[in-house]
């Protein structure tokens, strides 16, 4: 459902540009009877009636992602969504107004697409290796009494290397805990680029507590877009001083995540090695910024 969201998105947008484009009052033409006699406004009542539409399939696609989610945390994500959606709805026909809510839909969907991709790839290879046991069943029925032919060695998947987490704040523990535990399922499922996915939800978790423990804003509010690198900046120039390879642990980290999740010419595929590098990094950026 979230693709549908982004695609009716999408296609608001492309209405709105072409209302900025061609300088178009759509107010006008929606509140008046301009648009029965008058050809322009007829174009005008045109576009306005298709971004209507488009708003309230948004608002009906969102309402039932905030129905459906049993995660009291998406759950939340949602009902910041419907706010917005909401307010679209209000003057969806004006652009000024409506440019900014767009943003704001746009960086809240961001991390709600990251979790959708990375629960995708779990049931798409959990149905995978039940699809393959299920073959071995029935190979095994139909061949017990066959002469013994060795098999290739199959594929294991390989053990995640032992978390050690430092002390957390209790604000964003359940965060960091729920993300650890999705992370070892990905690693040990094989689903790397998942796994580099919740890596960058760490450290984005654990640099926004950061900078509101030593700066009492919370960046998630007022700029919930910023990269971590530029949290990184934040933090530095309220005199937080890290080590001095933190930045390139979290800058690799950041390229890895960009990587696995949009799409680019060349497929990328993390390795097990790069993917348990990246993890081993991530626990070392928390140990930095939280041990005592």
């Amino acid at each position: 459902m979230l693709k549908r969201f982004r695609s009716t998105l999408q296609d608001y947008k492309e209405l709105l540009a072409t209302v900025e484009t061609k300088n178009v009052n759509v107010g006008q033409a929606m509140n008046s009877g301009k648009y029965v006699y008058d050809y322009n406004f007829n174009k005008a009542k045109y576009l306005g009636d298709n971004m209507k539409r488009a708003v309230a399939d948004l608002r009906k696609v969102i309402t039932e992602l905030y129905t459906q989610s049993t995660n009291p945390e998406l759950g939340e994500q949602y009902s910041k969504m419907m706010v917005q959606v909401r307010l679209l709805e209000e003057k969806y026909y004006d652009p000024v107004r409506s440019r900014p809510i767009i943003d704001n839909i746009e960086k809240m969907l961001k991390p709600l697409e990251q979790d959708e991709f990375v629960r995708k790839e779990i049931e798409e290879v959990e149905a995978e290796v039940s699809k393959t046991e299920k073959t071995d069943d029935s190979e095994d029925e139909e061949t017990k009494d066959a002469p013994e032919i060795e098999k290739p060695e199959s594929i294991k998947s390989p053990e995640l290397p032992g978390i050690d987490l430092p002390f957390l704040p209790v604000e964003i523990k359940t965060h960091i805990m729920a993300d650890i535990n999705e992370l070892e399922k990905c690693y040990n499922l094989g689903c790397y680029r998942s796994a580099i996915i919740l890596c960058g939800r760490l450290l984005e978790t654990a640099l926004h507590r950061k900078y509101f423990e030593v700066t009492g804003n919370d960046a998630l509010e007022k700029n919930p877009g910023i990269g971590l690198g530029k949290l990184v900046a934040k933090l530095n120039e309220q005199n937080v001083t890290f080590d001095p390879g933190l930045m390139n642990q979290v800058h690799l980290i950041n390229q890895m995540r960009i990587s696995s999740v949009h799409v680019k010419k060349d497929l990328y595929k993390p390795n097990q090695n790069q993917t348990q590098a990246a993890i081993l990094y991530t626990l070392d950026v928390l140990h930095k910024m939280f041990s005592k």
